[in-house]
């Protein structure tokens, strides 16, 4: 069974729970953490989800701020090697992530967050001329 833990701070856990939502089901359990909305203590919460993960598991954990407290709250649990810790995450990784059919290693992972850095890019919209549509907005220009 894949176990996903979405840690962020604020309500950004919340926002992808909301997105994959409407996005579908999936096969996974996905658990959401809102750390620093109140004054419960979020490692509480890290403590539960671990608890009702099994030892055979894959685990991949995503946390929004590489070096931010949540990140490191999070890597006293990836001495696992079915634990993945993946930080800065955008939703492209995560739905790679939910719909990756293989057993999950490093280099799958390494593979999959490459693929999710090709949707982060800076777009600028093209002139429409004739031999352009307006409806047709993935003809827009990628700015490297």
């Amino acid at each position: 069974m894949r176990s996903i833990l979405i840690a962020t701070h604020g309500y950004l856990a919340d926002g992808v729970k909301s997105l994959l939502s409407i996005i579908g089901d999936n096969q996974a359990k996905i658990t959401y953490i809102n750390a620093y909305v109140d004054d419960t203590p979020y490692s509480d919460q890290l403590s539960s989800f671990f608890k009702t993960t099994h030892q055979d598991d894959e685990i991949v954990i995503f946390s929004d701020l590489y070096g931010g407290s949540v990140n490191q709250k999070l890597m006293q649990y990836i001495d696992s090697p079915n634990v993945f810790l993946i930080s800065g995450f955008n939703i492209s990784i995560i739905l790679e992530v939910l719909y990756q059919p293989s057993p999950l290693s490093n280099k799958i992972l390494s593979d999959l967050i490459e693929n999710s850095r090709q949707h982060l890019q800076l777009v600028k919209p093209i002139e429409v001329t004739e031999e352009t549509n307006s409806d047709d907005f993935f003809k827009s220009e990628v700015i490297k």
